[in-house]
């Protein structure tokens, strides 16, 4: 875990680069599922601003007409209210129609697929640059014949241990351990997995 310069000292900078890196990646994939929702939602809130202008005049026309059929009472001004009716019922279909257009497109399936491969990408990214980062060994017979899995994601670097009786931990596998632990101990986690048990 600790890095040494070619003088064979501690090299703060390189130690310290790797805990971030390393830690960002995994903030990341915790919330990967979070950062993908909120990619999608802009985009698909991009998607809407760039509607047609004859939706949009549509949407704007029938709230206009809704906030004044609003004003009368179905019952008392039944002719006002129905009359009112009659010309939002054309542009509710006409919206419903544009609407069915648009999403024949895929936009909003788009955004889904764009945010999902996006975050992906950047997710592997960050794997490839933590992947060299080993934090300690330990002995090959500890947690065997699953102790390969604390490797990842440094399989394909050679292995900094000294001696071929040791596996190398990876600094993903103890900062993701150390996460998984922290929330499983926050409070409030309990209390949400026993309501979902009631």
């Amino acid at each position: 875990m600790f890095y040494e310069n070619e003088s064979g000292n501690f090299d703060v900078y390189s130690t310290s680069f790797a805990l971030c890196a390393v830690t960002a990646t995994v903030i990341f994939i915790f919330f990967n599922q979070t950062l993908m929702f909120g990619i999608s939602s802009l985009l698909k809130r991009r998607i809407k601003q760039n509607r047609s202008p004859r939706l949009l005049a549509l949407i704007k026309e029938a709230d206009e007409l809704k906030q004044e059929q609003s004003k009368f009472s179905p019952t008392n001004d039944f002719a006002a209210y129905f009359k009112i009716d009659r010309k939002l019922n054309p542009i509710k279909e006409e919206i419903e129609q544009l609407k069915a257009q648009e999403s024949k497109t895929g936009a909003s399936l788009k955004a889904d697929v764009i945010a999902k491969v996006l975050t992906q990408a950047v997710g592997f990214t960050l794997l490839h640059f933590s992947a060299p980062y080993q934090a300690f060994c330990i002995s090959s017979t500890i947690f065997w014949p699953v102790n390969f899995m604390l490797r990842f994601p440094s399989y394909f670097y050679e292995s900094q241990c000294r001696d071929e009786s040791l596996t190398p931990v990876s600094l993903f596998a103890v900062i993701y351990s150390f996460f998984v632990v922290s929330m499983r101990l926050m409070p409030g986690k309990k209390d949400n997995s026993k309501l979902k048990m009631s």
